[in-house]
């Protein structure tokens, strides 16, 4: 089996599989009859979930350093040394490590972007609710206690995270279950409190901005802060599927299908998950549910097809292929570092499992990369080859 093909199984495979996982959910939904509050996920679930993303982390990790970064640096060494004419000052240039560099900032701004967009319609929609006129000594105790108060406090997620957490009202799947426990604990104890009983209103006001700061986390997810989240996790999940795209042989293929499969297909189940226990299973519901899913699993496939384009319009060993796997190094490296384990570790878990499987992750990927042999399939005869230097000039 030649590339192209491997190729057009991963397109095809990624894209079925991440769509499935994420709507099995809504039959889930309809048999169990979830609602808002209804889907309370077990402590063990959790734990679960948390070890397979962190997992995949570990295995996102070693595809960027220990796989993809040393095939583009040796690629581009060859380039440069097969090229004359190439500028003497950038012989001695990291451009491998300062291309992956540039991908990990470029996905990073493109975050914040979306992050500040997102978090910008988020804070409008809060200070209307704010506005709204209270009855009681209740609305006086807001100036005591802001809302933004609790948001300070708590990690800010990014914004591909955002969409998992405002789901289903900030509880089930971020990493506020912490704080959630804390603020009850809080509010139990200040309702038994001497100074409470003396002072009722201020015992009211004070355990109506906790409601009123719970009301406005558990608000639903806006259509334009969806589809800015929605924006920020297809900008990742194109660049992931682009690096599968890229690769010049049927094994690089296969790997780097199994190191994206196991982040993604985690994050579409969670995903598909979230959206069901925040939103519940009504038919409105449901239709977003299915084209955001399709949409979510279809960036990955486009990556693949855009990479299969770019490598029959040029050679598969040119500086620009090169240049653009560097970049889909440094988006995995963001990935791993800004967007799973941070959340992770901000969650209410046994710190250790979470290490022990970032670690197994890592371990596995490598051991498949030392000792599976890779190198460079040719689709016209089906053998492994290696690309002469003078053939990968762009």
């Amino acid at each position: 089996m030649g590339p192209t093909a491997a190729k057009w199984i991963a397109l095809v495979t990624l894209g079925l599989v991440s769509f499935t996982l994420g709507v099995i959910p809504i039959k889930l939904s309809s048999a169990l009859k979830w609602t808002r509050h209804g889907c309370q996920k077990s402590p063990r679930s959790q734990l679960v979930l948390s070890a397979l993303l962190c997992f995949g982390a570990g295995v996102l990790l070693a595809t960027a350093l220990t796989h993809m970064l040393p095939e583009v640096r040796k690629n581009i060494d060859d380039v440069i040394t097969a090229d004359p004419n190439f500028p003497p000052i950038l012989k001695h240039f990291p451009l491998t490590e300062v291309l992956l560099a540039v991908g990990f900032f470029i996905v990073y701004g493109l975050d914040e972007l979306v992050h500040s967009s997102l978090y910008r319609n988020q804070h409008s929609h809060y200070e209307h609710i704010e506005a709204t006129p209270q009855n009681g000594p209740s609305s006086h105790s807001h100036s005591h206690c802001p809302p933004t108060g609790v948001v300070e406090q708590e990690p800010r997620p990014s914004a591909a995270t955002s969409l998992i957490r405002n789901t289903s009202g900030l509880h089930h799947y971020g990493a506020t279950e912490c704080h959630s426990k804390h603020v009850v604990q809080s509010e139990a104890h200040a309702s038994h409190s001497p100074s409470t009983d003396k002072k009722g209103d201020s015992g009211h006001g004070h355990g109506h901005s906790h409601s009123r700061r719970s009301s406005l986390k558990e608000q639903p997810m806006t259509a334009t802060s969806g589809l800015l989240a929605l924006l920020a996790l297809s900008i990742h999940a194109v660049i992931e599927g682009l690096a599968i795209g890229l690769q010049n042989s049927t094994t690089n293929v296969f790997f780097l299908l199994l190191a994206v499969s196991t982040h993604k297909l985690v994050i579409a189940f969670c995903l598909g998950m979230e959206m069901c226990s925040g939103w519940g299973a009504s038919r409105t519901t449901r239709k977003f549910h299915v084209t955001f899913m399709a949409v979510f699993s279809g960036m990955s496939s486009l990556g693949i097809l855009i990479g299969l384009m770019l490598m029959g319009s040029g050679e598969p060993g040119g500086l620009l292929i090169q240049a653009l796997q560097a970049l889909a190094a440094g988006t995995l490296l963001y990935v791993t570092f800004f967007e799973v384990l941070p959340r992770e570790r901000a969650k209410c878990h046994a710190g250790i499992i979470q290490y022990l499987s970032v670690l197994t992750g890592f371990v596995i990927m490598l051991s498949i990369d030392t000792f599976v042999p890779h190198g460079y399939d040719v689709d016209n005869d089906q053998t492994t080859t290696t690309i002469n230097a003078t053939t990968m000039l762009p």
